[in-house]
């Protein structure tokens, strides 16, 4: 009889191989008379998975936060204080180490094809790119099954090249980026501070749910880099179109996927302007590098999309529970 996870493992060799070879024939049983070459990783995965420790896999993609590969797991790390939503949002295929209700680890496969054929239809179908970077991204579809790694690598190449092209316009307003605490953890806090708090991002969020003035706790916090937000990440909304509303109410308008309380970092008009930071509308290619397969134009009202942020443009910081 198979059991739940032996199934799982069958089911995602399967996959691999399709991809690999859309003519080979699925394995129908775990037993290695036929299938030598996939026989070891397979029994491998079995007893890791059976131990509750996440396989560790290697793969050619760097991490851009550190300086190992991002295999299995992506970091111990990341990987312990990443939330499912983050971990489902690897750019890798690879199957990512999810901590279940019992406090084990557990993969969840993330098929890197799927993904890559995402992010082609969200490249193809925005009718703001030229002509020819959109045709461009639709070639990459023959691609996917077979090398879908190459068709990320294929797209960011692309969105390089596309980005300087597209127009920047001075801000006329204040704008504002809102993220959880997890992401301000993971990139905006300085790392010095992290061990203060046990190098976990679940206690820093219970620390600031319970001093009476968390503001000052993310300000003393920050990083004191030069650019405190690269131009990949500057997603931002207009101030005022957030400032009355809740957490609750902000996950839902900005179509967050992580939950409340958020950290609201914003940037004064006239500080944008000095430091000479310009504005455009988001497209296609932005939804490149964090994999938001989910990104349609206008889904978020006035989003924009910007140059690096420096430390020095950044005015007010809220907490929003």
């Amino acid at each position: 009889m198979w059991g739940l996870r032996d199934r799982m493992i069958r089911d995602h060799c399967n996959q691999v191989m399709r991809a690999q070879n859309p003519w080979t024939r699925p394995i129908t049983c775990l037993r290695g008379d036929r299938y030598n070459v996939l026989w070891s990783a397979v029994t491998r995965t079995i007893a890791e998975i059976r131990l509750h420790r996440p396989p560790v896999r290697t793969s050619r993609r760097k991490c851009p936060n550190h300086t190992m590969s991002t295999g299995l797991p992506e970091c111990a790390e990341r990987s312990r204080q990443a939330t499912p939503a983050d971990r489902l949002r690897s750019p890798l295929g690879n199957p990512l180490p999810v901590r279940t209700a019992a406090g084990h680890y557990a993969p969840i496969v993330v098929n890197t094809a799927v993904l890559a054929r995402q992010l082609i239809e969200v490249v193809a179908t925005d009718p703001g790119l030229p002509r020819y970077l959109r045709r461009e991204a639709s070639s990459l579809e023959s691609l996917v099954s077979s090398k879908p790694d190459l068709v990320l690598d294929n797209l960011e190449a692309l969105r390089q090249r596309a980005i300087p092209d597209l127009p920047l316009v001075a801000a006329t307003g204040d704008y504002s980026r809102c993220v959880s605490v997890d992401v301000f953890w993971d990139y905006h806090m300085n790392p010095g501070r992290r061990e203060f708090f046990a190098n976990d991002a679940r206690v820093y969020r219970r620390h600031l749910e319970s001093v009476a003035d968390p503001v000052h706790v993310i300000r003393r916090d920050l990083r004191d880099d030069e650019v405190l937000v690269p131009a990949a990440h500057s997603w931002l909304v207009p101030s005022d179109q957030i400032a009355a509303l809740d957490g609750v109410q902000t996950k839902s308008h900005l179509q967050i996927d992580d939950d409340p309380p958020y950290i609201v970092m914003t940037f004064p008009v006239m500080k944008m302007q000095a430091f000479g930071v310009e504005i455009r509308a988001p497209r296609g290619v932005d939804a490149i590098p964090n994999r938001l397969v989910r990104w349609s134009l206008g889904g978020v009202p006035n989003e924009r999309i910007d140059q690096d942020i420096p430390t020095s443009a950044l005015g007010s910081l809220e907490w929003k529970p």
